[in-house]
């Protein structure tokens, strides 16, 4: 069932009428044509969009008990919607209510999917409990920044971005989330606690400038670490590797400031460039023995055969000598080595990659042997 009222410039639009479940009224006062004052959104649709609503100046709370889906777009930018009621709605759209910027309180206890962009830009949105979701996708809650908590037990999947921007975070529960995406966490500044047990894969960006991550443990299902995934988390003092990542990727681990050593176990077969560049604190990276494509000499990180020097950790100080046998020196080998002094490179060194010494504002007598052929940019 539905009424139509006439709006300015004589459109008629059908609402929803009030329904049997519901127990508030739709208060709407017309003058001169065009629809005035405040009121609550209530009825008892089962699928509601964008075309069924007028007025959305007016809207300051929705109550909808049938509702089980929600169009894209439905809501989108209703500005003065204050609070959202969907006790048995089980999807939400894309953007449905994306740019409600006063919007505080919002309770869809039985949704299971949560679309694009759904409530980004909720600019007062406090908190998440979504205890039976399980696929949030894009951007569902970017730039929620007064965004405290998220409480989301089933998720399977972070999506990309889905939690962008989102500076007063400070506690994500994912238990069973297989897939931390692109960029979903990133720039969530205040973020100090996660609890992640089943992910297989950390994704580009993931973490990146997640600045009040003081320590992480990665779980042992954990096979990728993208690229920049915890650069720039500048507080961050620990993380443990466990033995099921095979990769980590470009500048993973690029300026923290703070750690101070990382334990690379026997699985991880590649390590991208810089991943560790700009660590000033870092003092040793130990890796196990029985892994067969990297090696450490005191501290420093080599590949197996100790031909290419991949990185040396930023803390280290006073002089450093390229031991015999070296023929590269990796992009970023000693990047940002804020105390080293002096270094000797052998006679064995060919190549000295990009930014290979960058940063490393005390050193003030390098010698280079006689065979370097190729020095990068930057070097």
């Amino acid at each position: 069932m539905s009424f139509d009222i006439t709006v300015e410039g004589g459109t008629s639009v059908r609402l929803p009428t009030a329904g049997k479940y519901c127990d508030r009224d739709i208060v709407v006062t017309a003058t001169g044509g065009g629809v005035t004052g405040e009121f609550v959104l209530c009825g008892d649709a089962e699928k509601v969009g964008v075309e069924d609503f007028i007025a959305r100046e007016q809207i300051t709370a929705i109550y909808l008990p049938n509702a089980t889906f929600v169009n894209g777009d439905a809501f989108h930018s209703y500005y003065k919607l204050t609070s959202v009621d969907l006790p048995n709605a089980t999807t939400i759209g894309d953007d449905a209510f994306a740019n409600c910027s006063v919007l505080t309180s919002v309770n869809i206890p039985k949704v299971n999917n949560i679309g694009n962009h759904a409530f980004r830009t909720c600019v007062a949105l406090a908190s998440v409990s979504l205890p039976y979701c399980t696929h949030i996708y894009e951007n569902a809650f970017e730039d929620c920044t007064a965004l405290t908590s998220a409480f989301l037990p089933y998720v399977r999947d972070v999506s990309y971005r889905t939690f962008f921007n989102c500076h007063n975070l400070t506690d994500v529960h994912i238990p069973e989330a297989t897939d931390i995406m692109e960029g979903a966490f990133q720039n969530c500044t205040s973020l100090k606690n996660i609890e992640m047990r089943n992910v297989q894969s950390i994704g580009n960006d993931a973490f990146c400038y997640c600045t009040s991550l003081t320590s992480v443990t990665i779980p042992d299902s954990v096979t990728t670490i993208g690229n920049d995934a915890f650069s720039y988390c500048y507080n961050l003092t620990s993380v443990t590797i466990p033995n099921s990542v095979i990769a980590i990727g470009e500048f993973a681990f690029f300026e923290c400031y703070r750690l101070t050593s990382v334990d690379i176990p026997a699985s991880v077969a590649t390590i991208g460039k810089r991943a560790f560049s700009g660590c000033s604190a870092l003092t040793a990276i130990h890796v196990s023995p029985a892994n067969s494509h990297y090696s450490s000499v005191d501290g420093v990180l080599f590949d197996k055969e100790k031909t290419t020097l991949v990185q040396c950790p930023g803390g280290i100080g006073g002089a450093y000598t390229i031991p015999d046998g070296v023929t590269t020196i990796g992009d970023g080998a000693f990047r940002y080595c804020t105390s080293l002094e002096m270094v000797t490179i052998g006679d064995s060194v060919t190549t000295i990659e990009d930014a290979a010494f960058y940063g490393c504002k005390t050193l003030f007598t390098a010698t280079i042997g006689d065979s370097v052929t190729s020095i990068g940019e930057y070097a």
